[in-house]
């Protein structure tokens, strides 16, 4: 079985953030996985004990999230 578990990339809250010249968040800086999809991390670690299978992260974002979640 394949328990699939999404998560994504948000700006660190302990770093100071800026803004780009559009008035948007500035996507270089630092970026952290989503606090709250911890919680979802751990329930499908915990599905895999108890029912075997694989857990899956599935993301979205440029080259950088697939080696930083």
């Amino acid at each position: 079985m394949k328990i699939v578990v999404t998560v994504k990339q948000v700006p660190d809250p302990n770093v100071p953030q800026g803004l780009d010249t559009d008035n948007t968040i500035a996507r270089d800086r630092e970026v952290v996985l989503d606090p709250g999809d911890e919680y979802g991390i751990e329930e499908g670690l915990q599905l895999k004990e108890l029912h075997g299978g694989e857990v899956v992260l599935v993301t979205m974002g440029p080259d950088r999230a697939r080696t930083r979640c």
